[in-house]
């Protein structure tokens, strides 16, 4: 082609924009929903105060991004932190209320923290959910819907139970992604309790990615190859310690958004990602069985102590519990709902992912050690209490 050619260039130039049309709709075809999130660890290689901190900072950044763009989504679980932020920042509690209100922040998880799956009995990740989900009603209207525990060390076969039967409809985890022999077969499936209870699940490749071209396109492409559905849920913020979504992970997002080369890219709270793969669910294959992790396995014989005392301290509850109702119903014994409610939430904060297993640092373990004291004491008066007034009212006399 000689270079003054000026109609043979507009010819090719027109036959690379057929193309590339053609190109932009079969990408476009396809999905990408940004969830921005900071998986934050209650404590791990510190102590729960400096988490407050943590929580603090990552939670000030993330509203200042709601306010500078006004597309920006942002998704945070575990209870405790809300109920930090009231307790100690009640400026900023506030500004998550208006943000919630507004759309642009959203609760997911509905557990007051995300604990260990294996190790807690049934009884206790109800309650995690109970306590969980009626603090966020009760400070924000909002009824959990998205089971949120990416980094939990494997997950029992009852939880879709669990969470069914406590109004959670989705469930979102990523930890099988670290499976070191086997690859789990799914990202978006159907997980079945052994009752038949079911719930939409998925695995994105982790929870603390960065919005990055390559890696988008690398991860999109993997997903495309072991899933049915061309939706992919994106979960990215600098994690662990805090941090969340970064300036520059929104800049990226945006440019992916607006380009014609790429599938669509999209700011998403995670209720719209399975609002949106809910309408192709049938299609989706169903996982019956436990979600094992294969790594990790070493936590499940380290701080035999807090094991022991996590155990006893379930037991103890369901003693108190059982001889505080029965001598409330059939006596004058005051039921003390409050202080049931403040041990399991202790209980419950002890089952962290990080504290339970066995995978923090020594100084977390004195604080647990403390609050366990906490609940023996406690438990052990309430339940002498109620049987007393139970034995207070035998009748001894004979006829």
């Amino acid at each position: 082609m000689a270079y003054n050619d000026r109609d043979k260039f507009d010819s090719l130039l027109h036959e690379l924009d057929q193309e590339i049309g053609q190109i932009t709709a079969m990408l476009r075809e396809n999905k990408i929903f940004c969830t921005g999130n900071s998986h934050i660890d209650m404590a791990w290689l510190w102590r729960y105060d400096e988490t407050i901190r943590v929580c603090r900072e990552t939670f000030k950044q993330s509203l200042l991004f709601c306010d500078e763009f006004p597309e920006f989504r942002f998704s945070q679980s575990q209870v405790q932190t809300y109920a930090w932020m009231e307790e100690n920042y009640p400026a900023l509690f506030k500004q998550i209320q208006d943000k919630i209100a507004r759309g642009q922040w959203e609760i997911v998880g509905g557990m007051w923290v995300e604990p260990d799956c294996n190790l807690p009995s049934g009884e206790s990740l109800t309650r995690q959910l109970l306590y969980g989900k009626k603090y966020i009603q009760e400070k924000f209207g909002y009824d959990v819907k998205i089971g949120w525990n990416p980094d939990s060390f494997g997950y029992s076969w009852q939880l879709p139970q669990i969470y069914l039967k406590s109004g959670i409809d989705y469930f979102v985890f990523t930890k099988l992604t670290w499976n070191d022999t086997t690859e789990f077969p799914y990202n978006v499936f159907w997980w079945e309790s052994p009752d038949g209870s079911r719930i939409l699940s998925a695995m994105p490749a982790g929870y603390s990615a960065r919005i990055n071209q390559d890696e988008l396109a690398l991860n999109f492409n993997r997903f495309k190859q072991k899933n049915k559905v061309t939706d992919m849920l994106y979960l990215y913020g600098v994690g662990d310690h805090g941090g969340g979504p970064t300036r520059e992970d929104i800049n990226t997002g945006q440019q992916l958004a607006r380009s014609p080369i790429f599938p669509q890219t999209q700011f998403a709270a995670a209720a719209d990602y399975f609002s949106e793969i809910s309408t192709k669910s049938a299609a989706l294959p169903v996982w019956k069985d436990e979600l094992y992790l294969e790594t990790h396995r070493g936590t499940y014989t380290t701080q035999a102590k807090t094991k022991k005392n996590n155990r006893r301290a379930e037991w103890l509850m369901y003693s108190s519990e059982l001889w505080a109702s029965i001598s409330n119903l059939l006596f004058d014994f005051k039921y003390p709902k409050p202080k049931f409610q403040a041990l399991w939430k202790k209980i419950n904060f002890n089952q962290f992912h990080d504290i339970l297993p066995g995978s923090a640092i020594s100084e977390v373990y004195l604080d647990a050690g403390k609050d366990y004291q906490v609940v023996f004491s406690s438990g052990e008066i309430i339940r002498t209490q109620a049987l007393k007034s139970i034995t207070e009212n035998i009748n001894t006399e004979t006829n």
